[in-house]
């Protein structure tokens, strides 16, 4: 018998400045990959190039005065995290 698998809620952290797209069929889409239109990428690897490339997609991420569109989606594991903007 297969084992169970934990389950774990985590909410949406969105508000009038984020550039995530959300549809119906879709659901939330991160900016980055709502504008791709070639097919989808292998993941990264968390070695090499691979490594490199995540940094350099988190760093984008992270900053707060950007203008690059990000390539991740925020999520959160807690409610008053996402409710109270520190």
């Amino acid at each position: 018998s297969s084992p169970i698998a934990a389950h774990h809620i985590t909410f949406r952290v969105w508000d009038g400045n984020s550039r995530t797209k959300f549809s119906e069929d879709t659901g939330f889409v991160s900016e980055a990959h709502s504008i791709w239109r070639g097919p989808f990428l292998e993941p990264l690897s968390f070695e090499g190039q691979g490594q490199q490339a995540l940094m350099l997609l988190a760093n984008l991420y992270q900053s707060m005065c950007g203008g690059s569109s990000s390539s991740f989606v925020s999520l959160s594991k807690s409610l008053l995290q996402v409710m109270v903007r520190v």
